[in-house]
């Protein structure tokens, strides 16, 4: 693994009366009752560096530039540590069926998206 924090830039200015999502995101929290007055992206990442001892030494700054390697040199050396594995605290019941389970990204390559890997009719495509 590569170890970089990057920004990922938006792909368009939200159009008509859409926003950027971060800002749906603050709007959501404040109307759930905890409110989240940021301004900017810039804010929310002050935030995190200052919340999380992993981010220690990143700025919104330096990922402008194309990203940042952790540990940052700023940061100083960082240590993994072994914890121990806590399943859910609540299982799904007769009330609540669904469980909640973390999805995992693995990088794509060109051929899981043809119309081969994914039976797409040719006279469909």
């Amino acid at each position: 693994m590569e170890r970089r924090v990057q920004r990922v830039r938006k792909a368009i200015s939200p159009i008509g009366d859409s926003m950027p999502d971060w800002k749906i995101l603050c709007d959501l929290s404040t109307k759930m009752g905890y409110p989240m007055g940021y301004q900017s992206p810039a804010e929310i990442m002050e935030e995190i560096v200052s919340l999380v001892p992993f981010y220690a030494g990143v700025s919104y700054s330096n990922l402008e530039k194309g990203g940042i390697q952790w540990p940052s040199k700023n940061g100083g050396k960082k240590r993994f540590s072994p914890v121990e594995y806590k399943g859910p605290a609540e299982q799904p019941d007769t009330q609540y069926p669904y469980g909640s389970y973390k999805r995992v990204s693995l990088p794509l390559r060109n051929r899981d998206h043809d119309e081969e890997s994914h039976g797409i009719s040719k006279g469909l495509s």
